[in-house]
Formats: C-alpha cells, sequence, structure tokens
C-alpha cells in the first residue's frame, strides 16, 4: 500500500467514525432522557418555547385579575408566581425542555407532570440559594454539583429550609402547564385512556424522522504528505480564515490575504515526525496510570465522574492512539487562521499547540549539534523543569550540573519518576533528556527536540510598546537588560496594600487582609487577574479566578462555609487587585477605555471597526446581533430562541458584544503580526518553525538565532506609531470622528527588543 492510499484509508475511516460517534450519542441521549439536546431536540425548542412563554405569560396574566377563573388544575397557578423575578420564557424554557427531553418515551402524564413540577421546584431552590448566598457562591455550587446542588443535604448545609413542594403540588403544576402546551401548540397530544399518555403530534414525528444524527466534525490528522497550498481563501470546503460566531468575511479576499497564504503554506509544508519512543513511553505512563503526567488519570478516581474530566480522558487515549498510528513516520500537520490572524493546527490532538504531552511528542527532522546548540539544549531543558524564571547563566549551570539525573532519567523514565515527575512540563522535560542523553552517547546524532520560545507577559507588553510606555514594556521585558516580573511586582503591590489594611479602622478590612497575608500571595495568584483584566473581565471574572485559586489550596472545606472560605474573601481581594492594576497598568486600563470608546463610536453608526495589521492582514470587527436571543436558568443551562419582541435586523450588529471583545481581538491581532513576520523570515533562510500564539520553537542548532531573530522582529514591528495610524485608519473606514489613542510616550522606540529575557 502506498503513503498516498494509506492516507486517504485514514481519512475514509475518520468520516466514518464522525457518522457513528454522531448514531452512538444521539441513541444515548434519548436513552438517558435529554432528546432537547439532539438536532431535532434544538429544532423543537426553536419552534415551540416562544410560544409556551406567550401562553404562560397570558394564562398569569388571566389569573392574576380573575382569580376565580375556573379550568383543570387551576388551583396551582398561583405556585408559577414565585418565577415573577424570571419571567415567563424561564418556565417555558424548563418545561418545555423536560417535554421534549422525553418525547419519543410517550410517558404516562402524571410520570411527566411530576418530572415538570420537580425541575421547577429545583430551580426555586437554587433561586433561593442564589438570592441569599449570592450569584458567585451559587455558581461555585453549581460548578461543583450541576444540578445536584440543590439536593436536600446542600440546603440543610447551608441553613436554608429544605421543603418544598408537596408531590400533588408539583403534578398539579405539571398537569397544568401540559394542558397549556396541548392548548396552544401541536407539540403533544394526551390520550384518554385510563392512564392518559403524553404523545408526539404526527407533525412532531415526522420533524424527528427527517432530522436524523448530523455527522459530528471529522477530526484532522496528521497527514502522511504534503497538504495542497492554500492558493485562495478556501482549500476544498475548508476557509483559511474562519469565526466561531457569524460573521460578515466580505473583507477576506485572495489578494488581502497573500500574506497570509504564504505564511500558512510555510508552516504546512514542514516535515515534522512523532517520535516513536516517546509515543511507547506515554502509552506505557497512560495504562500504568500513573498521576500527575497527564490532564486526567486512565482510571476515573471516582465512580462519579465529572464530565469535564471524562473528556479529558478520552481526549488524552485519543492523542496516544493517533500518535502510535503515525510514530516514526514523516508527517505534516495542517493550519488554518481566525479572524484575528491567530494560526491554529488543524490537528486538536496529535498536534504542536495541545497541553505538555501533545508537545512532547512532535519533533522536527535532525540536525547535528555543535556545543552552542548542546547549550541551548540545556537552557530549554531547564526551563522545562522550572527554572522559567531564571537567568541563562543560571539554567545553563543547572543543565550542566544536572547531566547524569537528565542522562539517566532518559534511560529509565518509569524507574526514575522521582527526576522528573515534578517538573513544570514533565513531558516536554523528558524530551530534552532524550535528546541530552543521545547526545552525550554520541555527539554526531541528528536532534530535532524543539527549543521553546515564549513572550513574557505578551499582552501587557504589546499595550507597553504600543502606548510608549517605558515602566510597563521594563516589567514585561521588552526593554532592559535583566529579568522583570510583572505579576511579582503587582503580587507586591498588593501585600503592602494589604498591609495597610490590616493596619486600618475597619473591622472588615482588617479581617479580610489578615486572612490572605495567611496565604502565599506571589506571581501564580496575580498572573490570572493581571493577564485577564486587560482582556475585559471585570469583578465578577477576577473572583472566580480567586476563588479556584483557594479552592486549589484548601479543597476540603464544607458547603456551609464556603461564602467565608471562599467567596467573601476572594471578593475583597478582587476589588483589591483592580485598584492596583488601576495604578500600575495605567496604560493598559486607558488603552481598553480608548478601544471601547471606538468601538463605541463606530457601532452607533452600525460601521465595523476596519483596519490592517501591520503584515497585511486585513482585520474587521463586529459581532452580529443574533434574531435568537438568551433565555436563562439557573440548572437548567441556556436557551437561544426568537422572542416575538424582538426585531433584527440582517447583518446589524451588536455594540456590547463587539465593545466586550474589542480589547482581546486587537492584542491578538498584534501578536499574530509577530508570528507572520517570524514565519516568513524563517522560510527566507531555511529554519523550522513552530508557533503556538506567542511560543516559538525551532531545532537546538538554529535556536540562538531564531531567539536573536525574535528579538530584531519585535523592534521593527514597533518601530510605527501604530496606534496613531490605527485611529486614521478605522475613522476613514467607519467614517467617524476617533478620539486621539492613549500614549505615555517616555519610551525610545529604539530600545524595544533589547533585553534577551522577553523570550525565554
Amino acid at each position: 500500500m502506498t503513503v498516498a492510499e494509506l492516507q486517504r484509508q485514514r481519512e475514509i475511516r475518520e468520516e466514518q467514525r464522525a457518522k457513528e460517534r454522531a448514531q452512538v450519542q444521539h441513541t444515548l441521549l434519548k436513552a438517558r432522557g435529554k432528546e432537547s439536546r439532539t438536532g431535532y431536540g434544538a429544532a423543537l425548542m426553536q419552534r415551540y418555547a416562544e410560544t409556551v412563554g406567550v401562553a404562560i405569560d397570558c394564562l398569569l396574566t388571566d389569573c392574576f385579575h380573575n382569580g376565580s377563573k375556573a379550568g383543570p388544575y387551576f388551583a396551582y397557578w398561583p405556585l408559577l408566581l414565585h418565577f415573577s423575578g424570571r419571567g415567563p420564557r424561564s418556565i417555558a424554557a424548563i418545561v418545555v425542555g423536560v417535554v421534549v427531553d422525553s418525547i419519543s418515551s410517550q410517558p404516562l402524564r402524571s410520570a411527566l407532570a411530576n418530572s415538570i413540577g420537580k425541575a421547577l421546584q429545583d430551580e426555586l431552590k437554587a433561586t433561593r440559594v442564589n438570592d441569599e448566598k449570592g450569584s458567585l457562591f451559587f455558581g461555585l455550587l453549581r460548578k461543583k454539583y450541576g444540578r445536584k446542588a440543590v439536593k436536600t443535604s446542600h440546603m440543610e448545609a447551608l441553613w436554608l429550609d429544605p421543603a418544598g413542594w408537596s408531590l400533588g403540588d408539583r403534578r398539579g403544576v405539571g398537569n397544568l402547564l401540559i394542558s397549556l402546551i396541548a392548548a396552544n401548540t401541536d407539540l403533544i397530544t394526551i390520550t384518554t385512556t385510563k392512564k392518559p399518555q403524553v404523545l408526539p403530534t404526527e407533525q412532531v414525528l415526522e420533524l424527528i424522522k427527517l432530522d436524523p444524527p448530523r455527522p459530528m466534525p471529522i477530526r484532522m490528522l496528521p497527514s502522511l504528505l504534503p497538504p495542497e497550498l492554500w492558493t485562495g481563501p478556501t482549500r476544498g470546503t475548508k476557509a483559511l480564515v474562519g469565526s466561531r460566531g457569524p460573521m460578515d468575511m466580505s473583507h477576506i479576499t485572495e489578494r488581502s490575504i497573500r500574506t497570509a497564504i504564504e505564511v500558512v503554506n510555510t508552516v504546512e509544508q514542514q516535515q515534522l515526525v512523532i517520535d516513536p519512543w516517546m509515543v511507547r513511553l506515554q502509552r506505557d505512563a497512560w495504562d500504568c496510570n500513573l498521576p500527575d503526567l497527564f490532564p486526567a488519570r486512565r482510571e476515573p478516581a471516582s465512580r462519579w465522574e465529572l464530565p469535564s474530566e471524562l473528556a479529558l480522558r478520552l481526549r488524552t487515549e485519543e492523542t496516544i492512539r493517533q500518535a502510535e498510528e503515525v510514530a516514526g513516520l514523516p508527517i505534516w500537520l495542517k493550519h488554518d487562521m481566525d479572524f484575528r490572524g491567530r494560526m491554529y493546527c488543524a490537528s486538536r490532538f496529535a498536534g504542536h499547540q495541545g497541553p505538555d504531552h501533545q508537545k512532547a511528542l512532535i519533533s522536527f527532522q535532525g540536525e547535528r549539534m555543535d556545543d552552542e546548540a548542546f547549550e541551548q539544549l540545556l537552557m530549554g531543558a531547564a526551563g522545562h523543569y522550572g527554572l522559567g524564571h531564571a537567568s541563562w547563566g543560571d539554567r545553563l549551570q543547572w543543565g550542566r550540573a544536572h547531566l547524569d539525573q537528565m542522562d539517566a532519567t532518559a534511560k529509565n523514565p518509569l524507574d526514575r519518576l522521582d527526576l522528573w515527575k515534578s517538573a513544570s512540563d514533565p513531558w516536554q522535560f523528558m524530551q530534552a533528556c532524550k535528546a541530552i542523553s543521545d547526545y552525550l552517547a554520541d555527539e554526531t546524532v541528528l536532534s530535532g527536540c524543539p527549543v521553546r520560545y515564549d513572550q513574557t507577559a505578551s499582552g501587557m507588553g504589546i499595550i507597553g510598546a504600543l502606548t510608549r510606555d517605558a515602566t510597563l514594556c521594563r516589567l514585561t521585558n521588552i526593554t532592559g537588560s535583566s529579568r522583570s516580573d510583572l505579576y511579582s511586582h503587582i503580587s507586591n503591590v498588593l501585600v503592602n496594600l494589604l498591609r495597610i489594611d490590616l493596619d486600618s479602622w475597619d473591622p472588615f478590612e482588617q479581617r479580610m487582609a489578615e486572612f490572605w497575608l495567611k496565604h502565599p500571595i506571589g506571581r501564580d495568584l496575580a498572573k490570572g487577574p493581571t493577564m485577564t483584566t486587560i482582556y475585559g473581565a471585570r469583578h465578577f471574572g477576577i473572583t472566580e479566578q480567586l476563588v479556584g485559586w483557594l479552592q486549589e489550596r484548601n479543597p476540603d472545606v464544607p458547603v456551609a462555609y464556603w461564602q467565608k472560605e471562599y467567596t467573601r474573601p476572594a471578593q475583597y481581594l478582587a476589588r483589591k487587585l483592580n485598584v492596583v492594576i488601576a495604578k500600575e497598568m495605567r496604560s493598559c486600563v486607558e488603552m481598553e477605555k480608548w478601544l471601547r470608546e471606538v468601538s463605541a463610536r463606530c457601532l452607533k453608526r452600525q460601521q465595523r471597526i476596519q483596519w490592517i495589521s501591520p503584515m497585511g492582514f486585513p482585520l474587521a470587527f463586529g459581532v452580529q446581533l443574533e434574531a435568537k436571543q438568551k433565555t436563562g436558568t439557573l440548572i437548567h443551562g441556556s436557551r437561544r430562541w426568537k422572542h416575538v419582541d424582538v426585531e433584527v435586523e440582517p447583518g446589524e450588529l451588536s455594540g456590547r458584544a463587539t465593545s466586550r471583545g474589542i480589547a482581546a481581538n486587537t492584542i491578538h491581532a498584534f501578536d499574530s503580526a509577530l508570528v507572520h513576520a517570524m514565519v516568513l523570515r524563517c522560510g527566507m533562510v531555511s529554519v523550522p518553525l513552530l508557533t503556538n500564539h506567542d511560543c516559538f520553537a525551532t531545532i537546538p542548532s538554529r535556536a540562538k538565532w531564531m531567539h536573536q531573530e525574535l528579538l530584531l522582529q519585535l523592534r521593527q514591528l514597533y518601530a510605527p506609531d501604530w496606534l496613531a495610524e490605527l485611529r486614521v485608519e478605522i475613522s476613514r473606514n467607519a467614517g467617524v470622528h476617533l478620539p486621539h489613542p492613549p500614549s505615555i510616550g517616555d519610551l525610545c522606540e529604539g530600545q524595544i527588543g533589547q533585553n534577551p529575557y522577553c523570550f525565554c
């Protein structure tokens, strides 16, 4: 069998597997009573939810003005008033969801009525917890327990009355709503037998029949043949530039993305290999169920596995399976781009942009190493072990001092887990150990082990360079000659602020400051909130991150004490962090404020925010307003359907959604420009390169050159005053007057890219 035939056989197999996965998922959803998640279930929700919502509204209005109105089960309508704060649509989302979930099983009316009543009662319990304990607390409870968040034991632990509706109340409310659905829609009919059943109507049965399981997305595999070159915006049925949400892509043409096509073709034509030794090692470690080496354990820790844990476990198994299939063979990886120019590997399992164990599988075609290349490999190994914040000299010294340990680790990895299990990136560290061991055994060996360089605090560094903020650029290593750490700086300022609160006259501030000063407040705590603030994270999002940080360090707190140990301290520290970030990162705050103003002025005239990136990639930001509106519930998820009182014009843009993402999209457009520049430069001199947004990798023999080139390209990229040019270009395209962009102006652009720790 030729390589081309083998590749085609693999593609046909994946197409068949996609159909089979869809059929299995469809069958499981029906068996579990989750038909609302099927294709036809979603269609039924779209067709009937609004009608039911309007009918519930009319029922409540009539009964409220005429309390003596008679009808079957009308005695139970006052129970629906408990949902007055959320509205009839929330009731409809729950009720129609319950009905559709069992539409094919033809349940008894009494059983369906009880299910509807129980679902509504659970929502009321959730509403009570949410109202009395706060939305953050309830979100935390739901994240851990799902729909079981409102079971009796939790309500009792929270000192809330777990009592609810009686069985008669539940069935009465359920029967009332079943009658209302049957009277106002053609979704169900009710038999008149001794034990009435709820049946789907002929129209519904026809819809189900005409909507078979849709094939799931076909998994993209590492290709055994070089991909066909991109020559335009599409290759076959695949678009080069895409977007998750509805978006006008009329600005993407063959001419406008000429440079992007060259970038993707350069990356795709690189020949790579999956190391058979690494694949065997990962298979052995996975089958032995070794802890802490993969995102999940092969064998679940308990019978009650969360869906997220199951997904990680299946993903890890699929990664190893795909790698085993092509281990040792030349492979090529297909790529595409998002609307900001960011490049993504199409192979989501055996690719180079996944977690640690996935990255460690991929190697370049090797070249011989000299002493300088070997030193680069040693420093890379030290970084993966945990010295990513040390100086280059300290990393090299560590590598030389631990040659014997790394050699022993590579020769007997599973017997020497103590030498590499605790590394920051254990699998990438092991990959480097293997390359080092091979070189120590034979200095003529060809090494394709990736040496990686990750930009430090890239988002804040980009803003510092754009606003010419010398202080921020120094803290993010854009300038200078030694390593700085923005996150450590933020944490130090935060600690000083807490010490001030400790001596304040406010008892609450004192208690909270004392609580946090008992914890090791360092860069790991400050990193998440600091990094996401510039992308639009607000108080609630930062609080969630801090709650997660507390939970990791103290996971065994009883539910009754979550407010005391998690939510209140997190809310307090989120406020303090906002104060620190506003003061220490003023240019970031002003930059986001300016971008939101730009978005508001453009969207007021329904104009997209259009400009060309520094590498010529066409950008157009403007999220289309969806005709379907979101209806939320606390524990039954959210549903989207078209509301009768909402009119959306075709192509109408959403100011809120566009403004929410404008800062992140702009920053990502600039980090994409650096990627494009580096790919083209490496292509000119035949240097292999893999990228993961702001992380770059090459072989040891070209690592030093790449590090120097990264700094050079960074300096050249930010030499112009891009914010001034953006203002002119966006203003001209949208036909609006825009305010002047923020500018600190105390940085000389020639200083950009001088710090060797900008990429490390």
